[in-house]
């Protein structure tokens, strides 16, 4: 485990911010899935284990951690790359 609990804390962070991107203004699925009710209680559902998650994983092996944590910047990156037009061209 992580004795400074920061990898948890980082992986939180990054899956609560691939949230927020996922389900924001401008979604990969289109503006009138963002705004459905399931998207919603999605939204909420995946926002409560991003904080529950430095709870959830601070006594996993720090080589779980630190995979989660690259696969949710990666995940972060690949999410913003796409919402720009000239990318997806």
């Amino acid at each position: 485990p992580d004795p400074w609990y920061g990898l948890p804390i980082l992986s939180g962070m990054f899956l609560y911010l691939n949230v927020e991107l996922a389900v924001g203004r401008k979604s990969l699925s289109g503006e009138t899935s963002s705004k459905s009710n399931l998207a919603g209680y999605l939204k909420d559902g995946f926002q409560s284990l991003a904080v529950l998650m430095p709870c959830l994983m601070a006594q996993s092996p720090a080589g779980v951690q630190i995979y989660l944590l690259t696969s949710f910047i990666f995940t972060l990156f690949q999410g913003a790359a796409l919402r720009h037009d000239p990318f997806r061209d």
